[in-house]
């Protein structure tokens, strides 16, 4: 991956996380909660493995594309985060042991929300789980308003090449 390609891809799960759809990536694991304003949140999605980290190099992350999560809460109560790529850092106990880049997996994953702020304070993968190859994913966008009058409406998300035997 491009040094571009992936800033855009970290911007676009930034935005994601922020509109996660609604949250800022804090770097590293997400913090626990301080206070009772902390609410944690815990989600089940299936994807692909996009990339693994690289031994030594930090600017390296665990990359998932993933199906939409319509259930997902982010800021001002808003509901859903679309399909997309984007970085999970692991929980202590979480391993990629056995994965590699075109796997597809079932990945839980915990978002720390402070309540009182409206912000997301982080998030980490804590389960990862390997799908047979033959597992067929949906990637299709989740269905949003239209864009406001004047406003363009964001560009559809990147098609996934296919993967394994027979693609």
């Amino acid at each position: 991956m491009t040094p571009s390609l992936r800033a855009a891809a970290i911007a676009a799960a930034a935005i994601a996380l922020a509109a996660l759809p609604a949250c800022k990536r804090t770097p590293g694991k997400a913090a626990p909660p301080a206070d009772d304003s902390v609410k944690t949140y815990s989600y089940t999605v299936r994807g692909q493995v996009r990339q693994l980290p690289q031994e030594g190099n930090m600017q390296s992350d665990f990359m998932v594309f993933h199906e939409a999560i319509p259930e997902f809460k982010g800021p001002k109560g808003s509901l859903g985060m679309d399909v997309m790529e984007m970085p999970f850092p692991l929980a202590d106990d979480v391993t990629l042991e056995g994965l590699r880049v075109g796997d597809k997996v079932r990945l839980t994953f915990v978002v720390r929300f402070d309540a009182r702020l409206d912000v997301p304070r982080g998030y980490e993968a804590t389960r990862i789980e390997k799908l047979p190859p033959d597992t067929r994913l949906d990637f299709t966008p989740l269905t949003r308003p239209a864009p406001a009058p004047g406003r363009a409406a964001p560009p559809p998300p990147a098609p996934v090449p296919p993967t394994g035997p027979g693609s």
